[in-house]
């Protein structure tokens, strides 16, 4: 009995001893490893690109939405009434002041005129003979009055119906392009509807709507303030204009107001109704030094990298705490002394101050 016990205990503790060797192998196995990958991490130098800041323009603006319109664009109106005979422009047509574009029925104007030619010969006739006859003392100027004034009322008839003829000749009042032909031939044409549209192609402005807090400062800065036109999807680059208009109210439903400009000089084939976004530079900074604000790490924290004199592709990086003063919605401005540095560009968000890099490529430009 008593060997089967130290049997069992001698057994116990050779299973115990093995367990904590197998044990102690294990841990050993995974202490080593660890080190192993600390080593292998310590020996990896991070990549990074680097920026050299240029010098260039931050401009602190806004963008709004607006439309191309047209400061002379008029609606053609007939002063006559009657059966439109004939077009004689096309819409998209070029066409000069004083040009025909249209004729109306003048049949019904043609027997007034008539009339009234053959009243006012009647009339002058008659006059002449009272005429002469007052001069010879030979009727009375009673006589001689009405029969003025009987001519005179001929000749305004006349004169009246042959304005109504002319009137049935419609001709452009401006120069421009025909943008759109509102009736067709064989209609009615009256005073109480256009008959088609024109504008002149070199007055087109920029119309934008603008929120009430900027007033002041439009008013202020309207005479040169910067402003840029670009249409979105399009490849023309932005088109300078100048503000000729701030109005002079605040739309009380809305709570803006309207900003008209032109353009300097007016862009092909841009056309009244046409959807293009504004730029209107409120301030602006030019020849200063600057970098992109993803260069900007948690908002104050920007890292350079001081080469190694041995290697000049690696280095070691420090760390700038810097907050921008002066800057728009892509850069922001740097002191001149910064200039000479490299800034990280690409792996800024994973560096720790002293760190060895490895400088990847050639120093990157400041792009705008």
């Amino acid at each position: 009995m008593r060997k089967t016990n130290k049997k069992q205990l001698f057994l116990g503790l050779a299973f115990s001893a093995l367990v904590l060797i197998i044990l102690t192998i294990l841990i050993t196995i995974i202490v080593t490893s660890e080190l192993d990958k600390r080593r292998q991490i310590e020996k990896i130098v991070l990549p990074v690109a680097v920026l050299t800041p240029e010098k260039g323009e931050i401009r602190q603006s806004i963008t709004i939405n607006g439309y191309i319109n047209n400061e002379s664009t008029v609606d053609v109106i007939p002063l006559a009434q009657g059966t439109l005979l004939q077009l004689h422009v096309k819409e998209g047509q070029t066409v000069r002041k004083g040009q025909l574009l249209a004729t109306i029925d003048s049949s019904a104007l043609n027997i007034q005129k008539a009339q009234a030619e053959n009243a006012y010969q009647t009339a002058k006739s008659a006059f002449d003979r009272v005429e002469a006859l007052y001069k010879e003392n030979l009727t009375s100027r009673q006589d001689y009055e009405n029969a003025k004034n009987m001519l005179a009322g001929a000749k305004a008839q006349n004169d009246a119906v042959q304005l109504q003829l002319d009137y049935t000749k419609v001709t452009a009042p401006i120069n421009g392009k025909v943008l759109v032909i509102i009736t067709k031939e064989g209609s009615i044409a009256s005073p109480q509807m256009p008959l088609m549209r024109i504008s002149n192609p070199e007055t087109i402005a920029v119309t934008n709507a603008l929120p009430e807090k900027y007033y002041e400062e439009f008013i202020e800065k309207q005479s040169r303030m910067e402003v840029y036109v670009h249409r979105p999807n399009s490849d023309n680059p932005p088109q300078p204009a100048s503000i000729f208009s701030v109005s002079d109210f605040i739309d009380f439903q809305s709570k803006t107001f309207v900003v008209k400009s032109s353009f300097d000089r007016n862009p092909v084939n841009w056309v009244p109704g046409m959807f293009v976004k504004t730029e209107f530079v409120l301030e602006s900074k030019r020849d200063i030094y600057m970098l992109p604000f993803e260069l900007l790490v948690a908002g104050e924290r920007l890292w350079i990298v001081e080469r190694s004199e041995e290697n000049p592709e690696s280095g070691t990086a420090r760390m700038i705490t810097f907050v921008p003063t002066y800057y728009n919605a892509d850069f922001f401005e740097i002191p001149e002394e910064f200039a000479s540095y490299e800034f990280v560009c690409e792996g800024q968000d994973f560096l720790y101050e002293g760190e060895a890099v490895r400088i990847v490529g050639e120093p990157q430009e400041t792009e705008q």
